[in-house]
């Protein structure tokens, strides 16, 4: 089961580059099909005609990529919480390909879509470190011309905030989501409890 609650609603997080993934691991949050009156209490409206699913769940055989698939998301939160992704379980998901995340995320009245690429260097030790290699996150309003079709068009726009290979104090292992937290005097919080608890498929997300 994962819970998620917080300020920024996650709509979308795909993933390329991952190993024992035919393609990319696309996962939509939001309701695709049109949401009638009998069932709005089901979902929970994001603005205009836009709904987020109250609860995702995630079925199969065993061994089959479930619990996998929530370390990429719970991974992915992180991402946005902007730890450093070398302190985080890093839940086996690299070998030495780099792996691109694209998250479409809202907060107050704004979509954004942050893309990461991030790539494994191996230390003098022989671990394996992770370091983003390449970073944009771009931002539009959510107004009444966002509709299902264009909901993550971002192809047209400047990024909001670029990554910089010469910024000094933003660590290599560290989202520039860090700078748009503290824009929004925000920040999310992320709590992995997969490991302690008795089920292995459960991620609790809390808020600040």
């Amino acid at each position: 089961m994962l819970l998620i609650e917080y300020m920024v609603k996650v709509i979308r997080i795909k993933v390329e580059g991952l190993p024992l993934y035919n393609g990319p691991l696309d996962l939509s949050f939001h309701a695709m099909q049109r949401v009638q009156e009998k069932h709005v209490d089901a979902v929970s409206c994001l603005f205009g005609n836009i709904y987020l699913n109250q609860a995702e769940a995630f079925v199969g055989l065993n061994a089959s990529g479930k619990t996998r698939t929530l370390n990429v998301i719970s991974f992915a939160l992180s991402l946005l919480a902007a730890k450093p992704l070398n302190s985080v379980r890093v839940p086996m998901l690299w070998n030495d390909e780099p792996v691109i995340f694209d998250i479409y995320f809202f907060h107050k009245d704004k979509l954004y879509r942050l893309k990461t690429k991030i790539i494994r260097r191996r230390s003098m030790a022989g671990a394996g470190v992770l370091s983003i290699e390449s970073e944009n996150l771009w931002v539009k309003p959510a107004n009444t011309k966002i509709n299902k079709s264009n909901l993550f068009d971002f192809e047209n726009l400047q990024p909001y905030i670029e990554r910089s290979s010469t910024e000094k104090y933003l660590l290599s292992d560290v989202s520039i989501m860090v700078a748009l937290n503290k824009e929004m005097n925000d920040e999310i919080k992320c709590m992995d409890l997969s490991g302690i608890t008795f089920s292995p498929d459960y991620i609790v997300v809390v808020p600040q």
